[in-house]
């Protein structure tokens, strides 16, 4: 997503979607484990969601994405 940032900038493109990460290994774990595991009931798998990433919240999903571990985000995106 990061590679996306001066498309947006640049006003190249308006939006991306973006995902919140972080909860896509972590969450499927969690649900193996209390399904399997602790035996309790899932109701509904997919709880991730979308976020629309423009020009408005470009600053704050920089510093997301580098929270999750992407490299190489330009310092006039994080300070956004």
């Amino acid at each position: 997503m990061p590679s996306l940032f001066p498309y947006i900038e640049n006003d190249i493109i308006q939006a991306c979607i973006g995902q919140p990460l972080s909860k896509l290994g972590g969450g499927a774990i969690d649900l193996i484990v209390n399904h399997l595991y602790l035996e309790k009931d899932i109701n509904e798998i997919n709880t991730l969601g979308v976020i629309p990433v423009s020009i408005d919240n470009l600053g704050g999903w920089s510093r997301q994405s580098r929270a999750w571990g992407y490299e190489g985000i330009l310092k006039k995106y994080l300070t956004m």
